[in-house]
């Protein structure tokens, strides 16, 4: 019923929303909060999967051009990974691309949420590489 019901609704309509006006007017609060808490989730996680999808795409472009792949170890320790890490690398991967992406990464998980494109772009720019924080910029 609720498919069906959903299905007729314009595509505009916030169909959440409606579904919860009505819950609240038959007194189903508690449905009605519960929904409401499973979008606000929903809408955190969805939020989460693209900044990291933006944060790939951004790794990858950095890790196809040509002069920061060559310059990962200076572009890798001006985003603080240590040298022993860079050491580590260098002995794991085997290309300097695989090697670029990998510091990219450990840069990630060492800054956790506030690893952004932006900020990434910004990191860039001050290692001169505008062009390339630019192309990263258009990414998200």
């Amino acid at each position: 019923m609720l498919v069906t019901w959903s299905k007729r609704l314009p595509r505009s309509m916030d169909r959440i929303d409606m579904l919860s006006h009505a819950l609240t007017c038959i007194r189903r609060t508690d449905l009605a909060e519960e929904l409401l808490a499973r979008q606000e989730e929903f809408k955190n996680a969805n939020a989460l999967h693209f900044k990291d999808s933006y944060l790939r795409k951004a790794f990858v472009t950095i890790a196809k051009h040509p002069r920061a792949v060559l310059q990962w170890k200076q572009l890798a320790r001006f985003l603080g990974v240590a040298d022993s890490d860079i050491t580590y690398i260098e002995t794991c991967k085997d290309t300097t691309p695989e090697r670029c992406l990998s510091s990219l990464h450990l840069w990630k998980d060492r800054n956790g949420h506030t690893a952004t494109v932006p900020l990434l772009a910004n990191k860039l720019r001050q290692c001169r590489y505008r062009k390339l924080a630019r192309e990263i910029e258009c990414i998200s």
